[in-house]
């Protein structure tokens, strides 16, 4: 996504010998909240509490939530940025949709939801605020998907919930995982630790790509290989195809990557064979191109129908309710379909809370993965660029499910800590614009930062008054300009020294006498 033919060429050749010396991947380094966070999500377990059900992951972000928002408006987390504003005006209007309907219903609902919601998203604003931060944090959640999946397997051959049903012997709560599984290719749908099996193999698949190509370095060909296979056989055996889904369309990004690795601009190449691909299906198929692309990508046609009829009859619901959508009401559908589910989140939003609440959402996913697709990356900064295409190739499958896919709970969650763990790219982009690409490393505090030489430190306003000192004591000789070429003023100079000095921040400036950074 946006790497050029150069970096794609740098990307192939790196490896362990190239990264900087000193990485350190140790879960010593993940901050104590993510790690609550992250194991939190582990039990399939819900208890109730003063009439609200409660869960692992809800309880610690109830304690997480104050205190990171107040510490991202204090500007611990870098500055304010344009997703944070949005996230927050689509939770807000999430509010004013269900006090609309159902009145003081709005307040337990909006903050039981909007906590998953917007707490997942700041766990990952938070903690993650660099390269390494994001390699250890998709290093810990790769070994949580390969603990499951010997008993996803187990639950697949056996139809039993094994990982429930232990849950369900301790007392006071509940694991939610009743029932029987149901058959799909001859084998039992996996949920394991999760309350439906698509939530399951999105769980898993989400953890793909960081396998094969953020970590591939660190390790092994054949530990790589199978890490990322195995990670990828628990997200089939949810048997669902939602869940399968962004594991399928992250390995078909990372396989059009191999092949185009020798060309330039891979990406629109990729738009133009899709738009052509498209164009195609809607000429010569008696059906639109859509429903051809959605039967294709489910497990059978019969879900696919379905799923259009949903689609169909969902949006017509939008259109007779666009502002504030249909609350928590039953969306009208012909009586012969049983079934109330909305098999794609986007709509889900877009009919129960209104298009602004869609627009808000789809805006803030969409700003995110543009800004960070255009981000201009040295060819040398592999690291950097590897945790870029990870994290796009990781939300760009994962939007695409979600337009199949409904997600609640943890899951739901989990999709937003995901999407917040990539906005440290933003102030990547930022320090790349300001100070040139670095190693995509831990950044050093100014007074740590390495110099050419040895010899005083000193800042800029001290450099400025050493400026004003000589420009009285030496003759007025006129200077070159840097930019331009037209001589000018010591003077002139000095008096653009002095209006830098008040404008812009005293970050370290090389000394012109001794060569080393002035703090």
């Amino acid at each position: 996504m946006a790497v050029t033919h150069r970096e794609a060429a740098t990307l192939r050749r790196a490896g362990p010998a190239a990264q900087p010396a000193g990485v350190d991947l140790s879960f010593s380094g993940l901050k104590t909240g993510l790690l609550l966070y992250l194991i939190a999500a582990m039990p399939p377990i819900s208890f109730g509490f003063a009439g609200i059900e409660l869960g692992p992951t809800r309880t610690v972000l109830l304690f997480l939530v104050p205190l990171l928002m107040a510490q991202l408006f204090a500007g611990r987390f870098g500055r304010l940025r344009t997703p944070d504003f949005l996230l927050l005006g689509f939770w807000m209007w999430q509010g004013i949709s269900i006090f609309h309907w159902h009145g003081s219903q709005a307040i337990q609902y909006v903050g039981s939801v909007g906590v998953e919601m917007i707490g997942g998203y700041l766990v990952g604003r938070a903690y993650v605020r660099s390269v390494a931060d994001y390699e250890r944090m998709m290093r810990f959640y790769g070994l949580m998907v390969l603990v499951t999946v010997p008993f996803a397997l187990y639950e697949s051959i056996t139809g039993d919930r094994l990982v429930s049903r232990l849950f369900d012997m301790l007392p006071g709560v509940s694991s939610g995982g009743g029932g029987t599984s149901e058959k799909r290719l001859g084998l039992f749908r996996a949920q394991v630790n999760f309350s439906h099996p698509i939530h399951y193999g999105i769980f898993c698949a989400m953890g793909f790509t960081s396998s094969f190509l953020l970590l591939g370095p660190y390790m092994s060909r054949g530990w790589q290989y199978l890490r990322a296979g195995l990670i990828g056989f628990g997200s089939f055996l949810s048997l669902s195809s939602g869940g399968f889904l962004v594991f399928l369309i992250q390995a078909g990004l990372l396989g059009w990557r191999w092949m185009m690795r020798g060309t330039g601009r891979p990406w629109l190449i990729f738009g133009i064979l899709f738009a052509a691909f498209y164009g195609t299906i809607e000429v010569l198929s008696d059906r639109s191109a859509f429903k051809v692309i959605l039967t294709m990508a489910t497990f059978s046609s019969y879900n696919a129908y379905w799923r259009i009829l949903i689609f169909e009859y969902g949006m017509q619901n939008v259109w007779q309710h666009p502002v504030l959508g249909i609350g928590l009401n039953d969306w009208e559908r012909p009586t012969w379909m049983y079934s109330g589910s909305l098999d794609n989140y986007f709509l889900f939003v877009a009919m129960v809370y209104g298009i602004p609440a869609f627009l808000l959402l789809a805006t803030a996913f969409l700003k995110v993965l543009y800004q960070a697709m255009a981000m201009k990356i040295s060819g040398s900064n592999s690291r950097l660029l590897r945790a870029r295409a990870t994290w796009v190739l990781s939300m760009v499958a994962l939007i695409l499910s979600l337009c199949t896919v409904h997600v609640w709970g943890k899951v739901y969650s989990l999709v937003f800590f995901i999407f917040g763990s990539g906005i440290w790219l933003l102030d990547e982009k930022d320090r790349n614009r300001a100070d040139g690409p670095g190693d995509g490393g831990e950044t050093l505090p100014a007074a740590q930062a390495p110099t050419a030489r040895r010899g005083q430190a000193y800042s800029r306003k001290q450099a400025t008054a050493k400026a004003a000192v000589q420009s009285s004591t030496e003759p007025d000789r006129p200077l070159p300009s840097r930019r331009t070429g037209q001589a000018y003023s010591r003077k002139q100079a000095t008096a653009k020294a002095e209006v830098q000095s008040t404008t812009e921040p005293d970050r370290p400036l090389p000394s012109r006498r001794t060569g080393q950074g002035r703090c």
